[in-house]
């Protein structure tokens, strides 16, 4: 079965150009521009994976997985960032932000740890 992904993204053609990578790849993915509505999404039905990438500071980026954390504690949050930004918060980070293969090796990253029992340090 296809692992069910919330893609939270504020730039609509990243937001394209990531579903499209991830649905290739074999991911069902629910991918939206609006924080709010990402966040009742998350309430409301089961991901095995929370993807945020945005234009947003890191504050505010911050903020999103943080209430992210707080609806669903134990889905996995991957963060896509631009080099020499941080996130604390965040299971696993993108950092190459217009690489499709370091999406896509980053999460198959998360659910073979998922799988395999482990879990993900937080970075610092």
């Amino acid at each position: 079965m296809a692992k069910n992904i919330l893609l939270i993204c504020d730039d609509p053609e990243d937001l394209t150009k990531r579903t499209s990578t991830l649905e290739d790849a074999g991911y069902k993915v629910k991918a939206v521009t609006d924080d709010e509505e990402g966040l009742r999404l998350l309430s409301r039905q089961h991901y095995d994976l929370i993807i945020l990438g945005s234009l947003k500071d890191e504050k505010e980026r911050q903020e999103l997985n943080r209430k992210a954390k707080q609806i669903k504690p134990r889905t996995p949050v991957t963060v896509i960032m631009n080099p020499g930004e941080r996130d604390g918060l965040a299971d696993a980070v993108v950092t190459n932000p217009e690489n499709p293969e370091a999406l896509l090796e980053t999460v198959m990253g998360v659910f073979a740890s998922r799988s395999a029992g482990t879990k993900l340090s937080p970075l610092p």
